[in-house]
Parts: C-alpha cells; structure tokens; sequence
C-alpha cells in the first residue's frame, strides 16, 4: 500500500485482471453474471493474474475455470491501465485484456445463456 501524496491516506496495490474475447467465426462467448458484483449482466470470460502468471498463461486458466474450454491460437490485443482516484473507493486497474483464442472440438455459440 502507498501514501497518498499529501495525505495519511493510503492506496490499494494495483488489480491486474484479464478479459478474454473467445471467437469462432462471427460470434463470441458471452456469459451472464451471477455474482453481485454486476448481476445479470454481460461479459466474457477473465478474472485477476495469478503472482507468477503470465497473461496467456492468466486467460487460459480463466476460460478452463469459468467455461470448461480448453483454448489455443492465442493473440494477445492490448493492456489498459487505469487509475481511478475520484471514486469511492479508489483502485487501479491494469487490464490486459483482449486475448483472444480459437479452440476445436466444441458447437455452435449463442450470444444468450440458457
């Protein structure tokens, strides 16, 4: 934890969380959350690295936990790092995300959960 400059305040150790995009041909994996953290909306697989881990590495084990699939093909997009002082509770927020994969041996893909 960090001082906040001027202040007795201190400040939460970065979060680095990974999304993963899932494609086959013009659809990809969508999800619904059940958590209370953003219930019953959208989103595609991902979550935190893990200490050690590399992003490819944090996706694959991310897609397996939340969805079954085992991926390949992976191509890494872009990495967002976001500061977040003037909120509540502040947080910074390094998201690598936009990995995304091709798997084999799985059907079709809907866009909405069951």
């Amino acid at each position: 934890m960090e001082k906040v400059p001027g202040s007795q305040e201190t400040l939460p150790a970065p979060f680095v969380g990974i999304a993963v995009f899932v494609i086959k041909g013009k659809k990809v994996l969508i999800g619904r959350r059940l958590s209370s953290v953003g219930h019953n909306t959208y989103c595609v697989p991902g979550g935190h690295l893990e200490f050690g881990e590399s992003f490819e590495q944090c996706a694959v084990r991310e897609v397996k936990e939340e969805t079954g699939l085992d991926v390949e093909k992976i191509e890494f997009l872009e990495t967002r790092n976001s500061v977040l002082l003037n909120e509540p509770k502040p947080a910074h927020v390094v998201c690598s995300g936009c990995t995304r994969f091709g798997w084999t041996g799985y059907g079709i893909l809907t866009t909405q959960p069951n």
